[in-house]
């Protein structure tokens, strides 16, 4: 999984890739492709946690591994401002429902106001920069200037009955307040939730709760690191609720006026609780803690991933010895579905997404006819950084820095 430095849309494969054509003799040559690991392969590896956790290490201990020359400090509790809409689109309406107490609104100046129970409520922009809240009448209940904050009083989790979160679910429950900010003639909604929170929630959907407790510990403090980092003192969030952030999907989902917590989750408690407040610290700074899902046996340097991120020694490659025992599928690639002839592998790269356009290379970026796929240049852990493709004509091109992860993906 990515963490993008800043949040944007980009999803990068750690792969160690190496070609080997076929005879010479053949009409075409073929290519297979194989390696190793799953995601960018920066900072701390899930599985490779796992695998440490299951050898007697100590959460700290392993962050440690991974965050060279990092401790662990201390922050003060903050909240976590999450765009509930995985894209961060603005929506025509939201609508709400408190299951177990009163729904509460409140307008920018904190005037608040008391609603029903039980009553789904539609939320819409109005002129002038107001919410209009109607209820399931479609009468007007009130109009709040915005941005106006809902929630369900005594610390409930309001239900939100429109699709949200990652997965697009509907009936997913929230704690904390829910921000909505007018556009134009559309709503914003952003989670505003306390840290321990967001981590409890973000933690079993980064990784499964049935590990072991030192893993989790170690996934609750990078995602609580990562989190920290994020936060701005401008604007109307911080994080997105997918992989351009960390995954968050709420606290639970509502049936028949029922709130149920999303499943295992409450197998989090324990290791956010024996974590609380903290997080990866290199001096004084808090390391915004990038994770993977499996390094394939050896994490990468940050600057041989992203092209021109400035090296840290917090982000520099090390072995990961537990990783190969931690029972990831991706630590070695299966081999069957990786091999391909030069005509196929070069359409693989031409593919075309639904609009027309190049997915992955434009035909200038490829040679006309593929002979050779050579690797040229590696990280610290294998991993490629350069891939040059000869062709039959002289044409060559080479494929370095974010295309790679275009290579990658163009493989399937």
């Amino acid at each position: 999984m990515r963490r993008s430095r800043t949040p944007a849309l980009a999803l990068t494969v750690f792969a160690l890739l190496l070609a080997f054509p076929a005879l010479a003799h053949a009409a075409e040559p073929t290519f297979t492709f194989t390696g190793r690991g799953w995601g960018h392969g920066i900072g701390m590896s899930q599985y490779g946690s796992k695998g440490y956790a299951e050898h007697g290490w100590t959460y700290d201990r392993i962050l440690k591994r991974y965050y060279q020359g990092t401790t662990l400090g201390t922050v003060p509790g903050k909240k976590v401002r999450v765009a509930i809409q995985k894209d961060n689109i603005a929506q025509p309406s939201w609508r709400m429902r408190a299951n177990s107490s009163l729904l509460k609104v409140k307008n920018r100046y904190g005037r608040e106001l008391e609603m029903g129970t039980d009553t789904v409520y539609t939320f819409t922009a109005g002129p002038g920069g107001v919410v209009i809240v109607k209820d399931q009448a479609s009468r007007v209940v009130t109009s709040v200037l915005a941005p106006a904050a809902v929630w369900e009083r005594g610390g409930g989790q309001p239900e939100v009955l429109d699709a949200s979160g990652p997965l697009d679910w509907t009936s997913v429950c929230y704690k904390g307040e829910m921000w909505l900010v007018v556009s134009g003639s559309n709503l914003y909604a952003y989670n505003h939730v306390p840290m321990e929170t967001y981590v409890t929630c973000v933690g079993p959907r980064e990784m499964p709760a049935s590990w072991h407790a030192e893993a989790l510990k170690v996934q609750a403090v990078a995602a609580r690191s990562y989190a920290y980092v994020s936060l701005r003192s401008t604007g109307d969030y911080d994080v997105y609720c997918t992989t351009r952030s960390q995954v968050y999907n709420g606290w639970g989902r509502a049936s028949g006026g029922t709130m149920t917590r999303h499943s295992s989750d409450y197998l989090y408690d324990a290791p956010v609780a024996a974590t609380a407040n903290k997080v990866v610290t290199y001096g004084t700074t808090v390391v915004q803690t990038f994770f993977t899902s499996t390094s394939g046996g050896h994490t990468e340097n940050i600057e041989n991933v992203w092209p021109g991120a400035t090296p840290r020694p917090y982000y520099t490659g090390v072995a990961d010895e537990y990783e190969s025992v931690s029972g990831s599928p991706y630590h070695v690639w299966p081999e069957d579905d990786l091999a391909f002839t030069a005509s196929g592998l070069r359409s693989e790269l031409l593919e075309q997404n639904s609009t027309g356009g190049y997915k992955y290379f434009t035909p200038d970026q490829v040679p006309a006819s593929i002979v050779e796929v050579r690797v040229t240049q590696r990280g610290v852990s294998g991993r490629v950084k350069q891939i040059v493709l000869e062709g039959a004509a002289g044409d060559d091109k080479t494929i370095e820095g974010g295309k790679i992860a275009s290579f990658k993906s163009a493989l399937g």
